[in-house]
């Protein structure tokens, strides 16, 4: 690979890993507002309308990126574990 392939090589590297670390930043803010709304009344790992809303939200994110496996595993890892942080 020849410098100016490497160098286009690493600022679209680096644009990726940017645009990234915003969606994780704007994936934070949403959890932040949905923390304030009303506590389910069970253990969610039990609440087939939490688990659905999982589902819904991962095939969304699936369904606008074309697979994005590593994004998608991060934005549910953002939503549904509030306690973590990628």
């Amino acid at each position: 690979m020849d410098a100016l392939t490497e160098q286009a090589t690493h600022r679209s590297l680096s644009r990726i890993e940017q645009l990234d670390h915003e969606i994780i930043e704007l994936l934070l803010r949403r959890r932040e507002m949905a923390r304030e709304l009303p506590a389910p009344s069970g253990p969610r790992a039990t609440d087939p309308g939490f688990a659905e809303a999982v589902r819904a939200i991962t095939g969304r994110y699936r369904e606008h990126l074309g697979g994005g496996g590593e994004l998608v595993a991060r934005a549910v890892l953002v939503l549904c574990h509030p306690g973590q942080r990628p």
